[in-house]
């Protein structure tokens, strides 16, 4: 038995050996002589995309020379994206292909296109390819990857319709009443505002006139249940989520600026001091994105109980038009707000303020407050969802 043993042992060692011959005689060739993918071709250029494009369609390819690792390593080529002189630090991943040329479909492309653009407009983007060996059937050390020149590509994306965040609404007497259905969005139910439309931040704000009453916050019009409550009624806390907890009970009527930042569920009630702010006899739209276009403006009307907060709670706007927000029907009547992108935003009032371009067109919900500039024009079938 243990020259049986000894025998074994000496097979085994008899095999390692062999083997380490086998790893001794590959040969990689060294990083420098290592030679990058060069991208030759990208097809088509200055597509536009709508809805009536075929997203399923074979839209077109990209061509290009194979890279080398000095031995035949299985590459597979990725087809990255940045923006336009950007760095690729963070790319859109198009295609991969293990080949030296990938099809291009309509989705593929479109889809890349909406990571750069919430608007229908002609984008450009830098395109390179990156090589990943996929397997070795050796112990060969991992390689760096590779990557190709860049080219550019021209496109308009279609996007059927441009992300938003969310809409929250105030419910109660302590502003208007308590109904809280979908028809009752500009009156009973009051939006809250915010300073833009960054879907990852989730901090909205109203400032108007409170009672000596009470309200809630809702997510959905026409639901309690996903509703948000309070423990209490004090100056700062957290908001109870599904309806849980009781009304904030305003115990001194006047100007407050209410805060939620819906991230952490926690608000904030402070006072505001609106003693001197002007007060307007109207304020309206103005606007070749409006009926009236720059002769005439879409009157808004004043909220119930509420001296500066202003709202159209249905209006057609037009495509590829500007509009404004303008006091007493003239350009110095003290307002003339305008610089922003919607849904959300804070008007700038100057006269050298720009205007808020309406990319679609179609039925928006607008409310607007002359004490902080802040407004809402939101599609309306936006305004009515969470």
């Amino acid at each position: 038995m243990k020259r049986l043993n000894i025998l074994l042992a000496s097979l085994c060692t008899l095999s390692i050996m062999a083997s380490c011959s086998d790893d001794h005689d590959l040969t990689i060739a060294p990083e420098d002589n290592f030679v990058s993918p060069v991208l030759k071709a990208v097809f088509p250029e200055n597509t536009i995309f709508t809805e009536e494009t075929d997203m399923n369609s074979n839209l077109g390819y990209v061509l290009w020379d194979a890279a080398s690792y000095g031995y035949s390593a299985p590459i597979k080529y990725i087809l990255q994206a940045d923006t336009a002189g950007g760095s690729f630090t963070s790319p859109i991943e198009v295609t991969t292909s293990n080949t030296t040329e990938a099809i291009i479909t309509a989705k593929m492309l479109n889809n890349t296109g909406k990571n750069y653009t919430t608007k229908i407009v002609p984008v450009t983007l830098d395109l390179r390819l990156k090589t990943v060996i996929t397997s070795i059937d050796f112990d060969a050390p991992a390689q760096t990857p590779l990557y190709s020149n860049v080219q550019s590509i021209t496109f308009t994306p279609y996007i059927a319709e441009i992300p938003m965040k969310a809409a929250y609404y105030l419910v109660g007497d302590a502003l208007v009443g308590w109904g809280n259905e979908a028809a009752n969005i500009g009156a009973d139910l009051q939006p809250f505002f915010a300073a833009n439309n960054d879907m990852k931040e989730k901090v909205y704000s109203f400032t108007g006139y409170f009672q000596n009453s009470g309200f809630k916050l809702i997510t959905t019009p026409g639901n309690w249940d996903d509703a948000y409550g309070f423990t209490s009624s004090v100056a700062s806390g957290n908001l109870g989520v599904n309806n849980t907890g009781d009304n904030y009970n305003v115990g001194t009527a006047g100007y407050y600026t209410f805060t939620a930042d819906f991230s952490g569920n926690t608000y904030t009630m402070k006072p505001f001091d609106a003693s001197s702010a002007k007060k307007f006899d109207t304020i309206g739209i103005i606007g070749d994105a409006t009926a009236g276009g720059w002769d005439k403006d879409t009157p808004m009307t004043q909220v119930t109980g509420q001296e500066h907060l202003w709202v159209l709670p249905t209006v057609t706007l037009n495509a590829g038009g500007g509009l404004k927000f303008r006091a007493n029907s003239n350009w110095d009547g003290g307002g003339n707000w305008g610089t922003g992108s919607i849904p959300f935003g804070v008007a700038e009032n100057s006269s050298a303020s720009g205007n808020i371009t309406i990319d679609n067109g179609g039925e928006y919900f607008i409310e607007f407050n002359d004490l902080t500039g802040e407004y809402i024009i939101m599609p309306l079938k936006n305004a009515q969802k969470k």
